[in-house]
Order: structure tokens, then sequence, then C-alpha cells
């Protein structure tokens, strides 16, 4: 986090022809079921 304070600005935005087909979901629980998964849970 203190690496932020000496960081230069964010990168200039890019036009791309990239389309997003999905929107990006929050589950937090699902690391809770991976976690499991492998038995460290």
């Amino acid at each position: 986090m203190l690496a932020r304070l000496h960081e230069g600005p964010p990168p200039e935005r890019v036009d791309t022809a990239l389309v997003i087909a999905d929107e990006p979901i929050a589950d937090s629980s699902r690391y809770d079921r991976l976690r499991e998964e492998v038995g460290r849970g």
C-alpha cells in the first residue's frame, strides 16, 4: 500500500475493440468453497 504513494500517474485510456462478454461477479464464498476442496478450510 505504501508503494502506491510513490507510483506515477495511471496509464492513459486505450481504445480497443475488445468487449466484455460476461460482467465479472464478486463471489467471496467461491474462495471458501475452493479452500474446502483442497482441504485447507
